[in-house]
């Protein structure tokens, strides 16, 4: 070993950043390509947050997604995900019950779900999968309130000339187009955003009400409203809104919550199963396979006619 005191230190030093990175190799090997978060006592299991957790901060666990297809409180399809939203969910679960259903020659003609699974990639797999659906989006409850309807600065309503491509604000100025901005999603899914910015903003008098949220727009000496959206995405949320506000789109979605909800409320309220107790992923899909199968003898039980 070098007798120099500094050099020991250097030597030491390099050799702990060898170790951490063998570790971090190790770790990042067992979290995959898709997590970000695994327990030590479980490494299948991803750190989610918990909407009941008994100090109600919202407590990170280590815990798995689970995804369930039901008709009539029955479930007919379940998956076990390690991924902790439910929009990244929803292609791997109609995938996986393809598989499981087709063979049996059945399959879903319209499927319901709630805000969580409204996202761009969802609404156009959907289509290409060939199934009628009916999905909330995150602003679709904001969007039938008055106070949102009656503001004049919601950009996605104003005006769009398509043959110049350019927007028209309450004021009456133009944005032009000034760009387009591609992002990645966790999935791999690409999302384009068109920019349009408006030069015309230093002297307008509804400056304060149009760029109050966005403090870098103000940052400038010359003041500019920049608004980024998505065609894709903004016909893909009208054709949704039309389904969602027609009369049968409203019969249909009204379902859900005592479809699908009242099964998870029974499972974990009445039944208290609100933890596995087999480790691993083909752990927690055998428990709740067993699960799923004490539910439905019991529905089919009350509701022999179901047969």
């Amino acid at each position: 070993m070098p007798k120099d005191k500094e050099l020991k230190k250097a030597v030491k030093k390099i050799d702990s950043w060898i170790e951490r990175q063998v570790r971090y190799t190790k770790q990042l090997a067992i979290c995959g390509e898709e997590r970000n978060s695994f327990s030590k006592t479980d490494p299948e299991a991803t750190f989610m947050r918990m909407k009941d957790d008994h100090m109600r901060n919202g407590q990170l666990k280590p815990a798995y997604n689970i995804q369930m297809a039901t008709e009539n409180q029955i479930i007919l399809f379940y998956s076990i995900h390690q991924r902790p939203t439910d929009a990244r969910c929803l292609i791997p679960h109609l995938k996986e019950m393809e598989a499981f259903l087709s063979p049996l020659g059945q399959r879903p003609r319209c499927m319901i779900a709630d805000a969580g699974y409204g996202s761009e990639e969802n609404f156009l797999s959907l289509s290409e999968l060939g199934y009628a659906g009916l999905i909330k989006y995150t602003n679709y409850e904001r969007e039938q309130k008055k106070r949102y309807r009656e503001n004049a600065f919601v950009t996605e309503r104003w005006p769009y000339d398509e043959m110049n491509d350019t927007l028209t604000c309450p004021a009456g100025k133009t944005l032009v187009r000034s760009g387009t901005r591609q992002q990645r999603t966790a999935s791999g899914y690409i999302t384009e955003q068109q920019q349009y910015v408006c030069h015309e903003c230093a002297d307008c008098l509804f400056i304060k009400e149009c760029l109050r949220r966005r403090s870098s727009e103000r940052s400038f000496e010359h003041p500019r409203k920049i608004v980024r959206r998505s065609s894709k995405w903004l016909d893909l949320k009208q054709n949704m809104k039309a389904d969602l506000d027609s009369s049968i789109g409203k019969s249909v979605f009204s379902k859900r919550k005592v479809e699908v909800e009242s099964v998870f409320g029974s499972i974990k309220q009445n039944w208290s199963f609100r933890r596995f107790r087999l480790g691993g992923l083909e752990g927690a899909r055998l428990e709740f396979g067993l699960v799923a199968i004490a539910h439905n003898l019991r529905k089919l039980v009350k509701k022999p006619l179901l047969i």
